[in-house]
């Protein structure tokens, strides 16, 4: 899928309706190849991103045995209730931003000094909704096999 992604991305037609206004512009560094927009849908944005996660899930996959356990059922928490996670996770980081008093990227962005503080706020984050898709698992398992629950 990489291997595609690098001829269309260097075809203009086919990295921007605009691409006269891509900044900065495709060809002045490798950083600019990775800055793609997925509106309207890219066909280039899928193959980088779906290149990307299909290399982190091999790597899962070979590796699974040599992971601690600890970790391996963490991973298999939040990939057993994937659709669950992506719903909450959108409510649970809006609520924490407004508790942690960050602004959002299009109301001026953060600042350097912040982004500690950020990646300190999405790990807590990331605990509580541990414990939200545990719990959300588990009523999961008690529910019918046929259930609409299941699906989440």
């Amino acid at each position: 899928m990489f291997s595609v992604a690098i001829p269309l991305r260097y075809w203009p037609n086919w990295t921007s309706m605009n691409p006269e206004n891509v900044v900065p512009p495709i060809r002045s560094s490798l950083l600019s190849f990775f800055y793609n927009v997925k509106y309207p849908p890219s066909v280039v944005f899928t193959l980088v991103t779906l290149s990307g996660n299909h290399l982190v899930l091999s790597l899962f996959f070979k590796y699974s045995n040599k992971l601690h356990p600890v970790i391996k059922h963490v991973l298999l928490v939040y990939g057993t209730n994937s659709l669950f996670f992506y719903c909450t996770h959108m409510l649970l980081f809006r609520a924490m931003r407004a508790i942690c008093g960050f602004s959002s990227f299009s109301e001026g962005g953060f600042n350097i000094s912040q982004w500690w503080s950020v990646a300190v706020c999405y790990l807590i984050a990331l605990v509580i909704e541990y414990w939200i898709c545990l719990w959300f698992g588990s009523f999961k398992k008690g529910t019918r096999k046929d259930s609409l629950w299941r699906l989440f």
